[in-house]
Parts: structure tokens; C-alpha cells; sequence
């Protein structure tokens, strides 16, 4: 099965893995709305084409409370 990136609770995750994928904790001065999507969507998918899994662990359908 081909591994893809899935939103999780407000989170993007690998499929296969469940590693989490570029979530910005800082403030991105200086760019429009639109801009800071597109970045952040970049450095995410960045991130996941790059990413190896290590092993195969079940990706929970939402998060405990």
C-alpha cells in the first residue's frame, strides 16, 4: 500500500508510520494568509517526501481526550 499524508485532528501524518509532519509553532511575520498556507503546506509535503517509515504502527481515527 502507497503511504500518504492524512489530516488527524488538525494534524498531517504519514499513513504507514503516524509521524507527525511540519506544524509551525512560530509566527511567520510579513506574508499574507494565502502566503503562509503555501508555505506551510510546502515545508509539510517537504518534509513527507522525504520522510522513511521505521515501522508500521495503526494511525488512531481521532485522539484521546
Amino acid at each position: 500500500m502507497e503511504r500518504e499524508l492524512i489530516e488527524i485532528c488538525h494534524e498531517w501524518a504519514c499513513s504507514q508510520c503516524g509521524c507527525v509532519f511540519y506544524n509551525p509553532s512560530g509566527i511567520l511575520d510579513g506574508l499574507t494568509l494565502n502566503e503562509i498556507i503555501q508555505h506551510v503546506k510546502r515545508m509539510r509535503e517537504q518534509a513527507f517526501a522525504q520522510h522513511v517509515c521505521s515501522t508500521a504502527v495503526p494511525i488512531p481515527s481521532e485522539k484521546p481526550l
